[in-house]
């Protein structure tokens, strides 16, 4: 892991000094750490002893008041699990995407911890689920025919046979996994991003991108502008910076 996130680093900063990208693959992991740790707070019931602000207002006003559908990118970065949580806290029916843990040689404690925080999560999501992937396209597409919104990771590499995207993201455009684009456009919904960093102890601020009907040309590359724009601001908490090696160049990028 540590390998891949640093060629992910050399990626972002080919120029840099070897210092920085030491510094960056720690924090990395140090964010992780972090992560993990909020994880077990929403476990435990303490999700009212966090505070956070959503600005600008107009993202916030645009999960809430919805005619259509709203599919929302958001990376493996700073406090993204605890971002959902606070979304329905101030009152968004939001649902998300995850992806069933199946291999057997992940212990079951692992797998265990995963069921819990996303149960607990959902105690603040107004009704909203988190779904596994595996149970099929069918729940997402009612999701935003419901106009609900639906948040789904943003820095998943397209899997084997399935559908594709090409925004341009850190340089150039690169293949990540298109079922996001395509769940948006099929529904006639619109697209929008947004990053949860932690600010201080207990603190937290959701800073959401700008919210555009997905069937636009430049939706997709107007939300990984964005999203690039807010990892760069401290990339070292990107801690699926490692999933960037395997995010290969369009054809022509």
């Amino acid at each position: 892991m540590a390998r891949l996130t640093y060629a992910g680093y050399r990626i972002l900063y080919p120029q840099a000094h070897e210092k920085y990208i030491r510094s960056l693959v720690r924090e990395r992991f140090e964010t992780e750490s972090r992560e993990e740790y909020e994880s077990r707070l929403i476990i435990a019931g303490r999700v009212p002893e966090l505070s956070c602000t959503i600005a600008p207002v107009a993202f916030l006003y645009s999960c809430l008041n919805r005619d259509r559908g709203l599919v929302l990118l958001t990376p493996h970065y700073d406090s993204f699990s605890l971002g959902v949580t606070f979304l329905g806290k101030a009152g968004v029916r939001i649902n998300a995407m995850s992806m069933a843990i199946v291999d057997e040689r992940v212990a079951l404690p692992v797998r265990d911890h995963f069921h819990k925080k996303y149960r607990a999560m959902e105690k603040w999501m107004n009704g909203g689920k988190i779904l596994d992937l595996e149970r099929g396209l069918r729940h997402f597409y009612e999701i935003l025919e419901r106009k609900e919104c639906l948040v789904i990771l943003a820095d998943v590499p397209p899997s084997p046979g399935g559908a594709v995207s090409t925004p341009f993201f850190f340089g150039m455009r690169r293949l990540v996994a298109g079922g996001p684009q395509r769940l948006a456009e099929r529904t006639g919904s619109d697209m929008g991003g947004f990053v949860c960093r932690h600010v201080s102890p207990g603190c937290y601020r959701i800073e959401g991108g700008p919210v555009l009907p997905a069937v636009e040309p430049n939706a997709l590359d107007v939300v990984y502008a964005f999203l690039e724009k807010a990892i760069r601001n401290a990339p070292g908490r990107w801690f699926a910076v490692d999933s960037l090696p395997k995010m290969s160049p369009a054809e022509g990028g």
